[in-house]
């Protein structure tokens, strides 16, 4: 069984058991449970109790590269092949808490719906960590918005099968690849800072970006939002050896994940774009 659990920016382990239960195995996928690094290390993500939190957020070092959770739920029916059409079994609960391509193919892997393939992996790698064209991810990243679990997958079964897909569906699949039109022009026009692309443009599809300038080790995408102060959103390029918080702890106001970030909750910086490139540079 699969659901969908509210989108929150923190979910602990004692929360998942007196909501779900102890009986029975709680498989949180794609979404980081509070503290997982410190439970039992699996080869495919974290076990405590009957908690498995088969995710790639952990702030753990095994987590920095380009691995998504689609390819942990790989590892964990090879681990484990008898959980293959495991939703067929009422005490196995997968929990899922949103709809981009990882979390529908991961929960679809874990759930049975579909067998574990290439393809699945491959999709996940793009959607979370290169950003090139792939039907698979660009057809499902363009539903997450949608928050909509019954389209979700029955796009998924779709493309397992080969299916036409819905109407609402092509029509965001649409607009997502018009989107990704306009992001090849707004690569085009990045400033290139040694090794950093430095992107002034508004872009819906930031994370495509590594795909369009390879030759950047990190893009920088700003939006100026006084006379000067800025907001950066940070994207390792797909070349990069060192993680974003090596390469960004002059700005305290950063946080985000090893390759993605801003410092936009933190109140942006007084750096201006030209410097704050120059200061990611020097450190690579």
């Amino acid at each position: 069984m699969i659901e969908l659990i509210e989108l929150t920016n923190r979910v602990a382990h004692t929360e998942l058991v007196e909501r779900f239960g102890t009986k029975g195995c709680i498989i949180a996928v794609d979404f980081y449970v509070s503290g997982a690094e410190d439970w039992s290390e699996m080869p495919w993500g974290f076990r405590s109790g009957n908690v498995l939190n088969v995710d790639h957020h952990a702030p753990v070092v095994e987590m920095q590269r380009p691995v998504s959770s689609g390819n942990l739920a790989t590892l964990l029916l090879r681990d484990r092949p008898t959980m293959h059409g495991l939703s067929a079994q009422p005490n196995i609960q997968v929990k899922i808490n949103h709809l981009d391509c990882d979390s529908v193919i991961s929960a679809g892997l874990l759930s049975g719906l579909i067998r574990p393939e290439k393809r699945w992996e491959e999709a996940v790698l793009e959607a979370d960590h290169f950003g090139g064209e792939n039907e698979i991810a660009d057809a499902l990243q363009a539903l997450e918005q949608e928050r909509d679990y019954d389209l979700s997958f029955a796009v998924l079964k779709c493309l397992d099968e080969g299916l036409k897909l819905p109407a609402r569906a092509e029509e965001l699949l649409e607009k997502r690849m018009q989107e990704r039109k306009n992001l090849a022009k707004i690569a085009n026009a990045a400033e290139i800072i040694g090794q950093v692309a430095l992107v002034r443009q508004r872009c819906e599809l930031a994370g495509c970006l590594p795909a369009l300038l390879p030759q950047a080790k990190v893009i920088v995408c700003v939006n100026q939002r006084g006379e000067d102060r800025w907001t950066m959103k940070l994207r390792l390029g797909n070349s990069s050896e060192k993680t974003l918080q090596q390469l960004v702890d002059f700005d305290e106001n950063y946080g985000g994940r090893w390759n993605a970030g801003s410092n936009k909750r933190g109140g942006g910086t007084t750096i201006t774009p030209e410097a704050y490139c120059q200061l990611i540079d020097d450190r690579l």
